[in-house]
């Protein structure tokens, strides 16, 4: 029985191809077990989630990421991710009240605010918008005098950091 995708853990429907990890499900499954033997498969519904992702000057970057997880579940941001394109703008969840964030840039530079939405299944959900906007921080650079840090050979007292 397949209650996630075998292979990523992403909350999957038997005999579907996982969203996440992109394998058929059931041939993942069936490969596991031996020629002949019944196999059982567990569907659960899914609710589709439409999203939009927008970068801070309105246009639409090539790629995101979203960072999902089930409201008042405390877990790290990076546990849940999906990839995000004008391609693939939908999220496959399990029912239930999600809080989701769409994140962008190598670094993460660009971040949108956490909407909580309730993915129901069967129905057509409306399509969560995530605007991003620039994180805040501090970035420049820290200078030593020559002598006083060096971390590495060939440093030459001088620190940049982000």
């Amino acid at each position: 029985m397949a209650e996630a995708c075998p292979r990523c853990g992403y909350p999957a429907v038997a005999d579907d191809k996982c969203p996440q990890c992109h394998v058929v499900v059931s041939l993942y499954q069936a490969s596991l077990e031996k020629l002949g033997e019944k196999i059982d498969f567990l569907a659960r519904p899914l609710a589709r989630l439409p999203l939009s992702v927008f970068l801070p000057d309105g246009t639409v970057p090539q790629r995101a990421q979203i960072q999902w997880r089930r409201d008042g579940e405390d877990v790290p941001p990076q546990k849940h991710l999906a990839s995000w394109s004008l391609q693939r703008r939908i999220l496959d969840l399990r029912p239930g009240t999600y809080v989701l964030r769409a994140t962008c840039g190598e670094l993460e530079e660009l971040r949108s605010v956490e909407v909580s939405v309730l993915a129901k299944p069967g129905s057509s959900n409306e399509e969560i918008v995530l605007r991003l906007e620039k994180r805040l921080g501090i970035t420049g650079r820290v200078l030593f005098p020559k002598g006083v840090f060096n971390a590495a050979p060939g440093t030459t007292g001088n620190m940049g950091w982000r």
